[in-house]
């Protein structure tokens, strides 16, 4: 086959094919796009001409990625990637495309060709498992009911926070609430009213502490609070808040109720606690223990 020929021949696979193509200058100016790009981005040749690539841009797409993407080309070497990019219509779409330089006899660059394929529904489909991956995380270490943390989840986060207190001898302390006579909201006034209060209940605990704190939903009406950082009199002081936030509280959702009280149980980690986070945990529990049996709506310490 003669040169020529060949010539022909190649044209007519570009035309033919069915990956949008695109050949730029060395300037990175567009010269030439094949049929498959124009049926795609809505741009024809004559559109383009004089544009560089850019016109199809992305807004979200990182700068950096074209850095990397020109300083690749420009070294002579072949670049592959994916990009996000924008069709004429402004609709967004994802291309997986190989770029590679165009060189003459005597090795400079002359031209760049890009082939692409579009794999938007992949990247979609992509998202949407890393989407539903992230809501089944969350659902796995929250409370239906409160959107806090569940009882299997408040226990890895207390063994984080006990393993860093007793390596670097920092301060911790741990708390139960627990709310007084939930019983006999749920059977005066039903289990869905009873449900609400634990959920507001749950706000009003979320809106009492620090960002660094840690509250989970330990089982029915009672509550574990792990606070890093904290010695037993600056945790005496969130205790106390609770309990003056349970005014406005009674206020807004338990007036036609009677009101609400809690009992809490209150401990420092200290040398006696070093055997292990169960026992730690056991203290605290023990606490409240104290403070329902000491006539309930009380804090006790130990």
């Amino acid at each position: 086959m003669i040169k020529d020929e060949l010539l022909v021949l190649l044209g007519r696979a570009v035309t033919a094919s069915a990956s949008p193509m695109l050949i730029t200058d060395r300037q990175g100016m567009i010269v030439y796009v094949n049929p498959a790009f124009t049926e795609f981005t809505g741009y024809t040749q004559a559109e383009l001409a004089g544009k560089t690539p850019r016109v199809l841009k992305s807004s979200r797409t990182p700068r950096l990625v074209h850095e990397d993407l020109w300083r690749t080309l420009s070294a002579g070497k072949t670049w592959r990637g994916e990009l996000l990019n924008v069709r004429k219509d402004g609709k967004e779409y994802w291309e997986s495309i190989i770029i590679s330089a165009m060189k003459d006899r005597s090795g400079v660059i002359t031209h760049f060709v890009g082939v692409w394929q579009d794999v938007t529904e992949r990247k979609n489909d992509d998202d949407i498992s890393e989407c539903e991956k992230e809501v089944f995380k969350k659902q796995s270490r929250t409370d239906d009911l409160t959107g806090l943390y569940n009882r299997r989840h408040i226990f890895v986060e207390l063994e984080r926070e006990f393993e860093r207190a007793t390596r670097y001898n920092r301060p911790l302390s741990g708390m139960m609430i627990d709310v007084d006579d939930f019983k006999k909201i749920n059977d005066k006034y039903g289990h869905l009213t009873g449900d609400r209060v634990l959920r507001t209940f749950s706000k009003l605990l979320e809106d009492s502490i620090r960002t660094i704190d840690i509250l989970g939903r330990y089982g029915g009406d009672e509550f574990l609070l792990i606070l890093p950082e904290t010695t037993i009199g600056d945790a005496l002081i969130v205790a106390h808040r609770i309990r003056k936030n349970l005014i406005n509280y009674h206020k807004n959702v338990m007036a036609e109720m009677g009101g609400l009280a809690v009992s809490i149980g209150l401990v420092e980690f200290d040398d006696s606690c070093r055997a292990g986070k169960a026992l730690f945990l056991e203290k605290i529990d023990a606490m409240l223990l104290a403070a329902k049996q000491a006539g309930k709506n009380q804090i006790i310490v130990g």
